[in-house]
């Protein structure tokens, strides 16, 4: 089901892009390598019910909360006129807690792996920059771990999997340094709900034997340099 649905996507933005790269698109655009880095803010409230009841065990040794990491990532692009841009980019979202306990290391990470397509548009422009307005949609897979078990039996602990889809609304801009270098500032909030965790292979369950999901929705913030051909 995610990848038949995934592929109607995919389907949407070569339809897109099939008619943003028109000659008169074509003769004007900027192809470009992108790499940014920006901070993240989560609304991991299943997660932190999780850890809250770790807490409640190994108290003073607590884990905190994992609201906030850092990202990083690279992409290539391309701006299509003067107005419409298009790039395919690759985030790498962290988020972590670790404290030791006893002889042992309780922690717990959610690292995601991001890949998305995202559509600009300019709405302000000017001769060395402008405003834009854009979106991305694409998959988040989960690539963390966890060790609870020094918590209790009950608590688990290795790899975790799962993935979904994921969506983000963006508002930024960007600015020229010379005719091959530009510099973004974008800010946006992002959907990215995995509700299919797993570790090890089996559903990643809380105590109550309720299933655990991993959100990385929330605001996002990068900064990037862009580096092209000369304009």
């Amino acid at each position: 089901m995610l990848g038949a649905t995934m592929g109607k996507r995919v389907a949407i933005a070569l339809f897109t892009m099939s008619f943003m790269l028109s000659p008169d698109h074509v003769a004007a655009a900027w192809p470009y390598v992108q790499v940014h880095a920006g901070w993240s803010w989560y609304e991991m409230n299943s997660v932190n019910d999780q850890i809250r009841a770790v807490n409640d065990i190994t108290t003073p040794d607590n884990l905190r909360e994992i609201d906030y990491g850092p990202l990083y990532g690279a992409g290539l692009g391309l701006e299509l006129g003067d107005r419409l841009g298009l790039s395919v980019e690759y985030d790498r979202l962290l988020g972590s807690a670790e404290k030791a306990h006893g002889s042992e290391t309780l922690s717990y990470d959610t690292a995601a792996n991001v890949f998305r397509v995202t559509g600009r548009y300019d709405v302000k422009r000017e001769e060395d920059g402008g405003l834009f307005l854009g979106a991305s949609f694409g998959q988040v897979s989960e690539t963390g771990s966890v060790a609870l078990s020094a918590a209790g039996s009950e608590f688990p602990s290795g790899d975790l999997s799962g993935s979904a889809l994921m969506f983000e609304l963006l508002y930024g801009a960007h600015q020229n340094f010379g005719p091959q270098v530009e510099m973004m500032l974008e800010l946006g909030y992002r959907n990215a709900l995995v509700t299919n965790v797993k570790v090890n292979g089996e559903p990643l369950l809380n105590e109550q034997a309720g299933n655990v999901s991993i959100d990385h929705g929330g605001l996002v913030i990068r900064v990037g340099w862009r580096l092209g051909t000369a304009r």
